[in-house]
């Protein structure tokens, strides 16, 4: 479930997502684009040390996100940008696809599993691997973490579940560039 917040403490665009965990038990998380926005995310000043934003590998490579979901893509788009990457977004993944065969200085593929449109987030992803073999792909999913589908995914590693702080976002994002950056 995604809504606009009333009253939102920063006045800014955001979104906040409710998990039913159990019958007796939720999640709430409130993500604000402002705060990614003017550094209140990902700021040494506004967090306690185990939550402090690693420095990307590469800040210039470029990261292609796609997720049909406008607030999502822009929160994560603005967390990667103000890391330092630079960032190109689809909506789905025939857009993206046209992204990466136009555009070989792709250095990753960050992509929702589940969109609609002519083909999703996996079929995206086996394209790529078979296209581009060494372009890192990472999926973004929402689904439980008992969720049977996901659970045979053969990128197990490289599964990004939703919600995400920001720091795990450049974390996985770093380290799946250090590894396709290394020599074999």
């Amino acid at each position: 479930m995604t809504a606009r917040i009333r009253g939102h403490d920063d006045g800014g665009a955001g979104f906040s997502e409710v998990e039913n965990v159990a019958a007796k038990s939720f999640k709430l998380n409130i993500f604000s684009i402002e705060r990614v926005r003017t550094g209140q995310v990902g700021n040494p000043r506004h967090q306690s040390g185990k939550h402090m934003l690693p420095n990307p590998l590469t800040p210039s490579a470029t990261i292609l996100i796609v997720d049909d979901e406008e607030p999502l893509l822009e929160y994560v788009r603005l967390v990667l940008e103000r890391a330092g990457y630079r960032v190109l977004s689809a909506r789905n993944g025939g857009e993206a696809w046209d992204l990466i065969v136009d555009r070989h200085e792709i250095c990753l593929l960050l992509t929702d599993i589940v969109m609609p449109g002519s083909f999703d987030g996996l079929e995206l992803a086996r394209r790529v691997r078979q296209q581009q073999p060494g372009l890192p792909v990472l999926l973004m999913t929402g689904a439980a973490q008992h969720d049977p589908t996901v659970n045979r995914l053969p990128w197990k590693g490289m599964i990004l579940r939703k919600p995400f702080r920001p720091d795990q976002l450049l974390t996985i994002v770093r380290e799946n560039l250090e590894a396709a950056n290394r020599p074999r």
